[in-house]
């Protein structure tokens, strides 16, 4: 019996079950509030936006809020009520916590030396940053970059 909770209840059924309330709320809005419908659609419009306002001021990695501004962007509905059910959720903060912990762990490790990246560029055929379709396009003979690539990279 426990496992046929834990199955109907774990993240992947509560995402599925979100998506059937937003088409059922799509349909019966349809069907029977052609008056109020304006309404409860404008306030979840309203709700996206001061999301959107929250995740752009927020303090969080860049990927994570465009990740998020685009599923509130594209499910008007199902966008912002999941991020409020993730958001709100404890494993979800947990996580996120230990994951800044493990963040601030490791911002030591993560110094470079400061002769690297001349090292680098000092014993490499290629730049670290130009794979060899473009090195090869800026040692053509006419090109602009030529005189300075033959000058600046080899060896």
């Amino acid at each position: 019996m426990k496992k046929i909770w834990k199955h109907l209840f774990n993240q992947n059924m509560l995402y599925i079950l979100l998506m059937l309330v937003q088409i059922a709320f799509l349909v019966l809005s349809v069907l029977f509030l052609n008056r109020n419908y304006a309404w409860v659609y404008g306030a979840l419009l309203l709700l996206n936006g001061l999301l959107i306002i929250y995740i752009t001021n927020s303090r969080k990695n860049p990927t994570y809020k465009n990740a998020w501004l685009v599923v509130i962007a594209v499910l008007p509905i199902f966008g912002g009520l999941s991020y409020l059910f993730l958001k709100t959720r404890r494993d979800t903060r947990i996580f996120f916590h230990n994951y800044e912990q493990q963040m601030e762990q490791t911002k030591p490790l993560l110094v470079q030396e400061p002769d690297a990246a001349r090292h680098l560029f000092r014993f490499t055929t290629y730049p670290p940053t130009c794979s060899i379709r473009a090195f090869r396009f800026m040692n053509r003979p006419m090109s602009p970059i030529s005189h300075w690539a033959k000058n600046n990279l080899q060896r």
